[in-house]
């Protein structure tokens, strides 16, 4: 049986990583995880003292560890002009994540422990997307766009993504009181398993 996938698509701010808190029985994981992990190995930085999001508030401040850049700025240069290119594969970052979500599966099939849904908070490329669709069905992955007042993808290399073409479900919620989004969350992802 193939794993449920919440795609979590919005713009900075706009209530992606909550969307998780909502339904905390699911495993949270990130496109950007690659990413990140290869950016933070290749400046040489231990993973138990770095960890995926370390630099997340300061992600845009100059750093003494990536010799005056960005964190930002190293993990878009790690991925748009190493792996990307090195691979030719705009769906590398996809293709990453489910060879990660298939060894978490493994490992829970082997504990014979209940499948849980994967929360992908940071979904903003149709290419990964796509990957993830054409591995485990469209059955399988629901799309949640979040739009929230004042948060734009002004300055991000991402954007809203459409995948109805591909059939894959969506919905579109409005974050403007933390109690109700995610009261709403939590419902779309209980119809989307149970359905």
């Amino acid at each position: 049986m193939q794993p449920k996938i919440i795609l979590v698509n919005g713009p900075p701010r706009a209530g992606k990583d909550t969307a998780y808190e909502a339904y905390p029985d699911g495993v949270r994981c990130k496109f950007a995880q690659a990413v990140k992990e290869g950016t933070h190995a290749a400046f040489g930085l231990d993973p138990k003292d770095y960890p995926m999001d370390v630099f997340e508030a300061v992600k845009d401040e100059p750093n003494v560890l990536f010799f005056g850049k960005t964190p930002r700025e190293a993990y878009i240069a790690y991925s748009e002009m190493f792996m990307k290119p090195f691979t030719g594969d705009k769906m590398v970052f996809g293709k990453l994540l489910i060879r990660w979500i298939e060894t978490y599966e493994e490992a829970r099939e082997k504990a014979q422990a209940e499948p849980m849904p994967f929360i992908v908070t940071d979904s903003g490329f149709r290419e990964e997307a796509e990957a993830i669709v054409g591995h485990f069905g469209a059955e399988n992955v629901k799309l949640i766009c979040v739009h929230r007042d004042g948060c734009t993808f002004e300055g991000d290399s991402r954007s809203y993504i459409d995948l109805t073409d591909l059939g894959v479900s969506t919905e579109d919620v409005v974050n403007s009181d933390i109690g109700d989004y995610k009261q709403e969350i939590k419902l779309i992802i209980e119809d989307f398993i149970n359905g």
